[in-house]
């Protein structure tokens, strides 16, 4: 097995074994598209989260899959859009969570920072 960038997170998959795990999210297709051509592998952290979504890749299930990405990059993204938008965030996470702190937007700005480089981090820690 070739070397990944980092041996600890991913293993080498072929994208024929990746394709047979979600047979209906025609990964060739888009690695085709997104490439030019297939590549001989992929590394990927992990693969079988493909085989219980496959059953759910339906046109039945295309609007349901639709608002759902739509309402998780929503909530994902709103404490960094409008202050209405941060706010309304904040409630619905009061409302779902119950006690909530509010988080400054230092706070959000470093969590931001140290989630974008956790690994890096992380690898200079362990290599240390």
């Amino acid at each position: 097995m070739a070397e990944s960038r980092n041996p600890r997170k991913y293993k080498e998959i072929s994208v024929e074994a990746l394709a047979q795990k979600a047979r209906r999210l025609h990964v060739e297709r888009y690695l085709k598209r997104i490439y030019g051509k297939l590549p001989d592998v992929l590394y990927a952290g992990e693969t079988d989260s493909l085989q219980t979504l496959d059953p759910y890749l339906t046109e039945e299930n295309l609007p349901m899959l639709k608002n759902y990405i739509y309402l998780a990059n929503l909530e994902k993204f709103s404490p960094y859009m409008t202050s209405e938008m941060a706010k309304a965030n904040r409630e619905m996470e009061e409302d779902y969570i119950g006690d909530f702190e509010a988080k400054s937007r230092k706070r959000m700005a470093a969590e931001q920072v140290a989630s974008l480089l956790k690994w890096d981090i992380a690898d200079v820690y362990v290599d240390s």
